[in-house]
């Protein structure tokens, strides 16, 4: 329940647990921060002779999924704490969003083999109009349905993560398919990137939610997409490759 300006200024009546869990938790966010830069951005500073160096507009594709491994992560983790209340336990909320975020998103990634890439901006469009409208206009009225029986709260639980999983788990598979038009030499660094900044997220969501709010980490998801619409717009190369192309780039 601690702010940022309350690192400086501890409160002496505390438990020293307590005292210790802000503090540590800005550490681990600066330390996901520094390793993120030096296992990801670093080597592409330092190391000429990288394959990866020589293809254009490699820094947008691996922004593209350092963004939706973020915004996955701060989605998936506002959402975990706003059912808390509304199911009545973490463990619920817990077991109730991971399950339905994970089937989903593992439904809508197996859905984008036969979805155009060229489909790719207006999926990312359609999560950030959902996940805004969840934040905006469902956030705060799911307490209003807490005469709802355990079970019936569970169900409409589901049936709200349901389409935002399912297009969340799009976003991957199509980024693939969208950095190999440029090199397949993207594809590991695509995967590495995602896997960081996921890490990342996970420390980063908890200093946005005690600072700003659940609200504004589940906008800051949104975001997330947002500007990866941006990037995949600017960057283009949705096109499916010519034989020859793909012949050139192997």
């Amino acid at each position: 329940m601690d702010r940022l300006r309350d690192l400086w200024h501890p409160d002496l009546n505390d438990h020293p647990a307590r005292r210790l869990a802000l503090p540590i938790l800005y550490f681990v966010f600066a330390l996901f921060a520094v390793l993120a830069v030096l296992t990801v951005f670093v080597p592409l500073w330092l190391r000429p002779d990288l394959a990866i160096r020589g293809i254009p507009r490699r820094t947008r594709y691996l922004l593209y999924f350092a963004g939706i491994g973020i915004g996955f992560m701060l989605v998936e983790i506002s959402l975990i704490h706003r059912l808390t209340v509304y199911l009545g336990h973490p463990t619920y909320s817990f077991v109730v969003v991971l399950f339905s975020i994970l089937l989903a998103s593992g439904a809508g990634s197996l859905l984008s083999e036969r979805i155009p890439l060229a489909r790719l901006p207006a999926i990312l469009a359609a999560i950030v109009a959902l996940v805004g409208v969840t934040a905006l206009a469902v956030y705060d009225q799911m307490t209003t349905l807490m005469w709802l029986s355990f079970p019936w709260r569970v169900l409409s639980s589901v049936a709200l993560l349901l389409p935002i999983g399912l297009l969340l788990g799009m976003c991957f598979p199509l980024g693939i398919r969208w950095a190999r038009q440029a090199h397949d030499h993207l594809i590991p660094w695509a995967w590495a990137v995602n896997g960081v900044f996921s890490v990342f997220a996970a420390a980063a969501s908890l200093v946005v939610a005690i600072n700003f709010g659940l609200r504004a980490m589940l906008l800051a998801g949104a975001a997330c997409y947002l500007a990866n619409i941006l990037l995949v717009t600017r960057t283009g190369s949705l096109a499916p490759r010519s034989a020859a192309t793909q012949a050139e780039a192997a």
